[in-house]
């Protein structure tokens, strides 16, 4: 491999992994808004399941109420039924007193059936609650991870940036001119491919053997497609 070659695929590795950095950083902000998202959920988790309990509850002492303001109207029609001298107006005061009972015992029956979901709305609200706690503990476990994460993100970054900075004296400046055009275009792939089987390995097209040839010969030369900076890496070194 001929040193143009070598040195230029050192400061690619530089770049690739600041670019890799770059692409982790950027993420970041999205995955704290991910995290911060799924404890919201969990927090209307609890919202929701509160509301649900208070309804239950409330529908409890309506019931109650209600079965309490028809007790107190049995035992207003049972003393007024004792003034009543007409025998069909006492029929009906009965009448009214049985339907008023057949209402309580309803209303009795949906009471007991209230207490149940009152139950279940309250084993729903302590799940609910300890699934918030986890979720808690998670993110905020999360984010101190991130935390780490950007320190060493920057550390690593001013590290690479000093090194390369410092390299890339070494390199011949009209390779790296192509070079850096390259990278500048190419946000994803890798300005400088070795050739592999007579074909470039960004366009994976084949190499005309007048180009092939001269790649073989250890000379700077482009794709004929996609114009990034090919090698041959049978070359043989132009230095020990």
């Amino acid at each position: 491999m001929r040193k143009w070659t070598s040195d230029i695929l050192t400061l690619q590795k530089f770049d690739m992994r600041l670019r890799d950095l770059e692409i982790k950083y950027r993420t970041i902000p999205q995955e704290k808004a991910r995290m911060k998202e799924e404890l919201e959920a969990a927090a209307a988790g609890i919202r929701g399941a509160k509301e649900t309990l208070q309804n239950v509850e409330r529908s409890i002492r309506e019931t109650q109420a209600d079965i309490a303001h028809l007790n107190e109207k049995i035992k207003k029609t049972q003393t007024q039924s004792t003034m009543v001298k007409k025998n069909t107006e006492y029929q009906a005061m009965l009448a009214d007193i049985e339907a008023t009972r057949t209402r309580i015992s309803e209303l009795e029956t949906r009471e007991i059936e209230l207490y149940d979901e009152q139950e279940n709305a309250r084993k729903a609200l302590l799940n609910a609650e300890k699934d918030y706690s986890a979720a808690e503990r998670a993110v905020k476990a999360e984010l101190a991870d991130f935390d780490t994460l950007v320190s060493e993100i920057k550390e690593e970054v001013l590290k690479l940036k000093h090194d390369k900075k410092r390299f890339t004296t070494q390199i011949d400046l009209n390779v790296l001119e192509i070079y850096k055009r390259i990278l500048e275009s190419d946000k994803k792939g890798k300005p400088v491919v070795p050739i592999v089987n007579g074909a470039c390995s960004n366009c994976l097209l084949k190499i005309t053997p007048q180009t092939l040839n001269a790649a073989r010969k250890g000379a700077v030369i482009q794709c004929d497609n996609c114009s990034h900076i090919i090698y041959d890496p049978e070359s043989q070194p132009d230095y020990e």
